[in-house]
């Protein structure tokens, strides 16, 4: 033994003496690569290309600083990145393009509101609307032309042979007409107005926040709020429990996952958004009409929820949560509040001995979980830059009056609104959960946004993949399924065998 031990001591050392030459030669030449003056150089000449430029990139300009080739100077940009927050500046490259794009709105006096759009930025300088009015469709045709985007006004002229007055006159070929004007048709007067952009963003961007709090009178909240951020989209979801106790706040937990789950797997498609929401408010309400069998008490939950792509809104809605647009500082509600008024059941008795009215409590006409056919209310609405949507449960609405909603509007950004509305609540003594989410559309969108939905207490971002898709009480017991005497067999046969050839394998090793 040891004659072979000296035997591979002699044949290693005579290896290390063969290849040291070598190994001598590969670490000079690691040596002179890292001596090398090309990188240092190189990496000199950088650093001080960007220290000598970064002023002026902070100006806004940009290019190759040889032979004067400099961009426009953008004192805008210059101020916003001066003094923006580093994480304002993660997504500052913008997404936009200069166009001319007007929107036109005609308003009836029913509040019907015809909308169209025409500019560069939408392809079009040209657009029909047909009015279908007094029992006749009369077809307009409204044209921008090369009018300058300063100017709040278009040509219009009728298609369709129906008389069409302008301002009470009759309408002149290719008249103008300027917001404030007046336009009927076939007897029916519709209001005009129009918006103007000279900046198109090519896709939407959103600011938001959001805020939920059990509230100074509730010990749990039943409140849920969905957010999901998509490159090109949004989910803005809003339930608010009902059942008490912990049945309240897991059917609004999973109504508001499901939804976030839907809209994960569709959110890269270009689809009818409404139908995917009518979809799954279908199958939020059949699953929890199927819980409530198993439950001595009757369970649901209000849903709201709001996709934003491409400009356009889709909302799908039940129950008493309010959606509301704040526009050119005016507020309306775009949701309907599905309650019921009804006196409050009591025993005969004391019914018989009250000499006051009974009290009243509203009882939700439509709800998730309320019955099996649920009447879903749907709106589609084209939204513009600067347009600031708010969802709030009855929570926030029940302890502030519009004024004063209006008022924390006017004082807050969107940043802030919510939790703003969500701590004037409490301060008011709200009676119940309180939660607010409040989204503005953009006028001047970013690639990435500066804000980043997190999931926490009642909050749900984006998508996981172990939310349920079934509801289960905790009481219910986990299924089993029994194992035929067949197929035990067979697998205690198969066990077997492979323990056998296992033994085998590692037995012959040894």
């Amino acid at each position: 033994m040891s004659f072979f031990y000296g035997l591979t001591s002699l044949m290693g050392t005579a290896m290390r003496l063969i290849t040291y030459p070598f190994l001598a030669i590969g670490q000079a030449m690691g040596q002179v690569r890292m001596m090398n003056p090309g990188p240092i150089l190189s990496g000199t000449f950088r650093t001080m290309k960007s220290g000598l430029l970064a002023p002026l990139r902070m100006l806004g300009i940009s290019g190759s600083p040889s032979f004067g080739k400099f961009g426009k100077i953008d004192f805008a940009g210059w101020r916003e990145n001066l003094f923006a927050r580093d994480g304002e500046k993660r997504g500052k490259r913008r997404v936009g393009q200069t166009a001319q794009f007007s929107q036109i709105h005609l308003i009836g006096r029913s509040g019907m509101r015809y909308v169209l759009h025409i500019g560069t930025g939408i392809g079009r300088s040209t657009a029909d609307i047909a009015l279908r009015e007094g029992g006749q469709s009369t077809v307009l045709r409204f044209d921008r032309g090369d009018l300058p985007i300063g100017l709040d006004a278009v040509h219009v002229r009728p298609v369709s042979q129906h008389p069409i007055q302008h301002n009470g006159a009759a309408l002149k070929p290719d008249a103008m007409v300027k917001p404030g004007d007046t336009l009927s048709v076939n007897g029916q007067e519709f209001a005009f107005e129009m918006y103007a952009w000279d900046r198109v963003p090519l896709i939407t961007r959103v600011n938001a926040s959001y805020a939920t709090n059990t509230g100074p009178n509730r010990e749990n909240n039943e409140d849920a709020i969905g957010i999901y951020q998509h490159a090109k989209s949004y989910l803005f979801a809003l339930a608010d429990g009902v059942g008490g106790g912990e049945a309240g706040d897991q059917i609004s937990a999973y109504a508001v996952q499901y939804l976030l789950s839907a809209f994960h797997k569709n959110a890269r498609y270009t689809l009818p958004w409404l139908d995917v929401l009518s979809k799954a408010f279908s199958h939020i309400n059949a699953e929890v009409r199927s819980f409530s069998r198993r439950t001595p008490m009757p369970v649901g939950s209000t849903l709201t929820a709001v996709v934003i792509k491409d400009f356009q809104a889709y909302i799908a809605h039940v129950g008493d949560s309010r959606l509301l647009l704040w526009r050119d500082g005016a507020l309306r509600q775009l949701t309907t509040d599905h309650v019921q008024r009804l006196p409050v059941e009591l025993v005969t008795r004391v019914a018989f001995e009250m000499q006051e009215p009974h009290p009243l409590r509203d009882v939700l006409t439509r709800a998730i979980g309320k019955n099996d056919a649920m009447e879903t209310e749907f709106h589609s609405l084209a939204l513009r830059p600067n347009d600031i949507l708010v969802m709030m449960t009855d929570g926030v609405y029940d302890a502030l009056s519009q004024n004063e909603i209006m008022r924390v509007m006017r004082e807050f950004s969107v940043t802030h609104l919510a939790d703003a509305l969500v701590n004037r609540s409490i301060t008011a003594g709200a009676k119940d959960n309180v939660s607010a989410v409040a989204f503005e559309i953009m006028q001047d969108p970013f690639v990435e946004d500066t804000w980043t939905a997190q999931t926490s207490q009642r909050v749900y971002a984006g998508w996981q993949r172990g939310w349920p898709v079934k509801l289960r009480r905790q009481t219910d017991p986990v299924t089993s399924y029994p194992v035929n005497g067949g197929v035990a067999v067979l697998w205690l046969i198969a066990t077997a065998g492979l323990i056998w050839l296992a033994m085998r394998m590692f037995g012959g090793a040894t």
